[in-house]
């Protein structure tokens, strides 16, 4: 397997912070009791959301895709797949919320 280390090298800081705030962070916890029941109180009263929420799914058909809509774009109803959209300026798309 060859690596390109020229491009890797400038990743070495980015990527030694990531690895070192996941250690902190694990020793932090493990440690500290507390903190473990304020996390869990915290996720127990909030919804947490992920990617995985949306209603729409995106072109691709992989809902881990990030999708961003216009809300002036319309499909345009002169084609059977509405595709291209054509833009309506000052009409929001109601598909957008």
């Amino acid at each position: 397997m060859l690596v390109d280390l020229p491009n890797l090298l400038p990743m070495k800081n980015y990527l030694l912070l990531i690895l070192f705030t996941f250690l902190f962070i694990s020793l932090e916890a493990k440690d500290n009791p507390e903190l473990i029941k304020k996390a869990d109180r915290i996720i127990a009263v909030h919804k947490l959301y992920t990617v995985m929420h949306k209603t729409q799914i995106p072109p691709s058909g992989d809902k881990h895709d990030y999708m961003s809509q216009g809300p002036y774009w319309w499909p345009d109803p002169n084609k059977p797949d509405g595709k291209p959209y054509i833009r309506k300026d000052g009409v929001k798309n109601p598909e957008i919320k």
